[in-house]
């Protein structure tokens, strides 16, 4: 068995969160005061906790065979995960970037559900197509080989 540990920092997925939300506001060519009302602000960070929370329990869900441990801190989200013997490590930055990602698109989507309602469903669509593929790459496992 190997062990594999992922820590997912809240505030760098805030960060992201908060240019995808300040990117769609400025090109959104409905009305020139979208940008104040899809750009997120220090205000609202009691409503991205929440969503936050939802998008790591989504990825704590979705992993749970591999789970060994999970934990939730005003620094982040950590998983620490058990997985075959067989898994490609070479994976593990991968897997990383698509947890990361897919936790910022979730947290994305719950924010244009109230703000961008139009472009919210590609957002969930995003994150759970990122998530199926972090889980596709703990579950892929090396090809035997013989010892010579």
């Amino acid at each position: 068995m190997q062990s594999l540990t992922i820590k997912i920092l809240k505030d760098a997925v805030f960060t992201e969160v908060s240019l995808a939300s300040a990117y769609a506001g400025a090109k959104s060519a409905d009305d020139s005061s979208d940008f104040s009302r899809v750009a997120t602000v220090s205000e609202d960070s009691e409503l991205l906790k929440r969503f936050w929370n939802d998008a790591c329990g989504e990825v704590a869900s979705r992993l749970k065979e591999f789970t060994v441990a999970a934990d939730m801190s005003d620094e982040g989200f950590q998983i620490d995960l058990e997985l075959s013997g067989s898994y490609d490590s070479a994976m593990t930055p991968s897997v990383e970037s698509d947890l990361f990602s897919s936790v910022s698109s979730g947290v994305t989507a719950r924010w244009f559900r109230f703000t961008k309602p139009e472009i919210a469903s590609d957002w969930e669509d995003r994150s759970n197509e990122l998530l199926l593929r972090a889980y596709r790459k703990l579950c892929y496992r090396r090809r035997p080989t013989r010892r010579s």
